[in-house]
């Protein structure tokens, strides 16, 4: 039986040999969706170039908070004890997301389809509640649908990670269902980044374990010359 799998490509927008890999992949149609980082120093250069593929590409926000120049980014240890700690400012957090929105829709000139968060930072505690705020308050007709990290495809070389993430993300799924906001049915696509890991064969494994909504993460670049 056919699935149906939602391959989204990250950190549009972060780099033009980023960039330019996934607007490749898109103009190929061997992507589903994009998740664009609007604060990155690519993303007013390459941002245009993709509206073209919206008939058929899934352009999302990925929210972020921990990589570039802003004087507010820090590094994701810092948010993922302030917010299990529950120590976070969620009215910084509500603005930092407004101004990011505003970024993406200025550009593409429509609310993003979906968002999700650079390494995550949407599914911590607090700053998830601040997103489905956010999405229940300025969006609310159409709304955009949110990555959700569980449950998890497994079988890569980041078991650490995944349960880092899986305990951080915990919940997330059900508040989401609560509140009426789409959200993917499965994830996969963690793993550990390692040039020489062997990813045709994580990504075949996860294509096996996927059931239909699933969507599968992955980082496209060029090689730097």
């Amino acid at each position: 039986m056919a699935k149906t799998i939602i391959l989204c490509a990250d950190d549009f927008g972060q780099d033009p040999h980023i960039s330019e890999a996934i607007l490749a992949l898109a103009a190929n149609k061997r992507l589903s969706a994009t998740s664009c980082m609007t604060t990155g120093e690519d993303w007013l250069h390459h941002g245009p170039a993709l509206k073209p593929f919206q008939t058929h590409l899934d352009i999302g926000l990925h929210f972020n908070l921990t990589h570039g120049k802003e004087s507010y980014f820090q590094p994701l240890n810092n948010w993922l004890l302030r917010a299990l700690l529950r120590q976070i400012d969620k009215g910084f957090v509500e603005k930092r997301l407004h101004e990011q929105l505003d970024r993406f829709e200025h550009t593409m000139g429509h609310p993003p389809d979906f968002i999700d968060g650079h390494q995550h930072i949407h599914s911590f505690p607090v700053i998830r509640d601040v997103l489905i705020n956010v999405i229940r308050e300025r969006f609310p007709s159409k709304r955009p649908y949110v990555r959700t990290l569980t449950p998890m495809l497994h079988g890569a070389d980041s078991q650490v990670k995944a349960l880092i993430v899986k305990g951080a993300s915990y919940g997330l799924s059900r508040a989401l269902k609560d509140q009426g906001i789409r959200h993917n049915s499965q994830f996969g696509g963690l793993y550990s980044l390692r040039p020489l890991a062997p990813y045709r064969d994580f990504m075949n494994l996860w294509l096996h374990q996927a059931s239909s909504g699933t969507l599968i993460m992955c980082h496209p670049g060029l090689a730097l010359k």
